[in-house]
């Protein structure tokens, strides 16, 4: 009964007649066969959409009852890389997020956003006191941003890869010493479909809405090199190959995270609580301090836009009031900006913009000395 009820805290089970699957599934049914070509595509998008609704359905239903912790045999096994780690693949997938940088890192932050609308997400990152304020969430994303950085700059098997693990293991530790107070508190332990959820908001949104963040005239192989690099990211994190997202098919893990989209992150980002408003304004004023465009109704407005696949911002959404003049001059350079990065100079320039950020981050926080004091202005993970 427990364990139904945190499933049902996430999702909605059923289907409907507008779910994409269920969609596509009726439309070669109700047209006539005109094409061998046109009916052997059909019918191996049938079977990918299948695939991955089996996937989504065992994640949302089992993934809830598998703990993701030091409880779990696969937890304490998986500190190791997974037999199909590719180094080529994974430095292919290093190299397409130093070339999308800007776009997925618009990606990430919204994706962070989405995370905090999920009830038991919300509720155990409240309960680690470490994201409530501007400044706690300014040093906990910020944290969370510089191990991001290491997977993405060193390799598993170079002579510097101590460095790489011993990240991996301190993000380890910290899901599973708040896996244990969620339980203390909660009777509740992190399970596979939590990890799994959070792995979608470091790719997720990237991957379906690519052009959306910016991200344009990405070639299959890139793709797969992203997509093997979280995939690897997701194992030694602790994630059962049952549940984790990144698939070895670009074409099935493009449709789990549409799904996901469907069926989990709209619903909760329609509903959202006043708890997710303090949180995620938290994480937006704490990261202001890194890029000071953010405002929380500008992006909270343009995730809704980015999971309904719309560039309608002037529609009524719930829970959400009309952005004021600069709120919606805001908006439109954001939109303005992922549409220019199509282009190479564009995307040059941006690249190098949010690289020198980076590196002001970490060794010259001026906006944050000013907001929050140089004694506490400077994270490090290491």
């Amino acid at each position: 009964m427990r364990a139904a009820t945190v499933c049902g805290a996430y999702f909605t089970p059923e289907y409907h007649k507008n779910d994409p699957v269920c969609r596509d599934r009726q439309r070669p049914q109700d047209t006539p066969k005109q094409d061998c070509g046109w009916q052997k595509s059909s019918e191996q998008e049938l079977e990918d959409d299948l695939i991955a609704k089996e996937f989504v359905d065992r994640l949302l239903s089992e993934g809830c009852e598998v703990p993701c912790d030091e409880t779990s045999d696969t937890f304490k096994n998986q500190a190791c890389l997974p037999t199909y780690y590719d180094r080529n693949l994974y430095k292919q997938g290093q190299q397409f997020f130093y070339k999308h940088i800007f776009g997925l890192f618009l990606s990430k932050l919204l994706g962070l956003i989405a995370l905090l609308s999920l009830p038991l997400t919300l509720k155990i990152l409240m309960l680690t006191n470490m994201s409530g304020t501007p400044l706690t969430a300014y040093r906990r994303y910020m944290a969370t941003i510089f191990h991001m950085c290491i997977w993405y700059d060193e390799d598993f098997e170079n002579e510097k890869s101590l460095r790489l693990w011993s990240s991996i293991n301190k993000v380890r530790g910290m899901h599973n010493a708040a896996s244990n107070k969620a339980n203390t508190n909660y009777q509740y332990r992190i399970n596979q479909m939590d990890m799994a959820l959070t792995q979608f908001g470091f790719m997720g949104i990237s991957l379906v809405r690519s052009e959306m963040m910016g991200v344009h005239n990405v070639s299959d192989l890139e793709w797969k090199g992203f997509i093997h690099l979280w995939r690897v990211v997701g194992y030694v994190l602790g994630i059962d190959e049952r549940f984790n997202i990144c698939r070895e098919s670009v074409t099935h893990t493009k449709k789990i995270c549409e799904l996901l989209i469907q069926r989990v992150f709209l619903h909760h980002m329609r509903k959202t609580s006043q708890e997710f408003d303090a949180m995620s304004k938290a994480l937006l004023n704490g990261m202001w301090a890194m890029n000071p465009i953010l405002q929380h109704d500008v992006f909270i407005l343009y995730l809704h836009m980015v999971l309904e696949n719309s560039k309608d911002y002037k529609k009524p959404r719930p829970n959400l009031q009309p952005l004021g003049t600069w709120g919606t001059m805001k908006l439109r350079v954001i939109i303005f900006v992922v549409w220019a990065l199509q282009f190479t100079l564009i995307r040059l320039f941006y690249m190098y913009l949010q690289i020198f950020g980076l590196w002001l981050m970490r060794k010259f926080p001026f906006i944050a000395y000013y907001k929050y004091g140089k004694c506490v202005a400077h994270v490090s993970v290491e």
